[in-house]
């Protein structure tokens, strides 16, 4: 009896080991999705920026090139 017992506990021990191994992977993981996530947030956001910026640029030229073809055009 005192066998099973001690087999019991070894498995016991073991699996405690195991899901504190896993706790702790799957806690790097979390901190990695994180971490991705505020990479992608922080891309999007200058993307966006960039964007706006290039489309206001885009509307000055276009309305320059309307002024000038209205002023030469004429």
């Amino acid at each position: 009896m005192e066998k099973v017992i001690e087999i019991l506990q070894a498995i016991q021990a073991e699996q405690k080991e195991f899901r504190m191994e896993m706790n702790e992977r799957l806690e790097t993981i979390e901190k990695y999705a994180i971490k991705n996530g505020e990479k992608l947030d922080n891309n999007r956001d200058h993307t966006s920026k960039k964007m706006s910026f290039i489309e206001h640029k885009n509307l000055e030229l276009e309305q320059r090139i309307f002024e000038l073809e209205s002023r030469f055009g004429q």
